[in-house]
């Protein structure tokens, strides 16, 4: 028997190794693989839900089918012309002599003007509403800038 070199052993035991490595990260990207192609199945499927769900919601939300069900459910119907009042009707009331002749220009004026106690029809009290001051600078303020000062927000 020929006597086996130490090299030849050495060479023999990296091929195995090597071969063994070769097995276990093959079976891993084939493993990677595997779960890469689930995820990717999910996604599609929750992609086409959201589709579906997009699109039933739409359905659902069609403006024909919602006065169909406000009509059946809210028994709204659209406003007659007879349903309309004078507004001042609903009005309150000023007492007599509770304003003054000539009220400050609120622009200009840093204090609120004095505000009467007034009245609705039904004699319930209303609470007087103390106007906000503005600077003077805001006097050349178009319509958005008012508003944006005032707390509302721009159209």
């Amino acid at each position: 028997m020929k006597k086996i070199r130490l090299s030849f052993l050495f060479a023999l035991v990296a091929a195995l190794v090597c071969g063994f490595l070769l097995f276990v990260v093959s079976q891993k990207v084939q493993t990677n693989e595997s779960e890469l192609r689930k995820l990717t199945e999910a996604r599609d499927s929750e992609e086409e839900t959201i589709r579906v769900l997009r699109a039933e919601w739409d359905y659902l939300n069609r403006p024909d089918r919602l006065e169909a069900l406000a009509k059946d459910y809210l028994h709204m119907t659209p406003a007659r012309a007879s349903q309309m009042r004078d507004a001042g009707d609903e009005m309150p009331q000023q007492q007599d002599g509770a304003v003054p002749a000539k009220a400050p220009d609120p622009v200009t004026s840093l204090q609120p003007s004095p505000v009467s106690m007034t009245t609705f029809k039904s004699g319930l009290p209303v609470p007087p509403v103390k106007p906000k001051a503005r600077p003077a600078s805001a006097e050349g303020a178009g319509f958005n800038d008012v508003l944006k000062e005032y707390g509302g927000q721009s159209p």
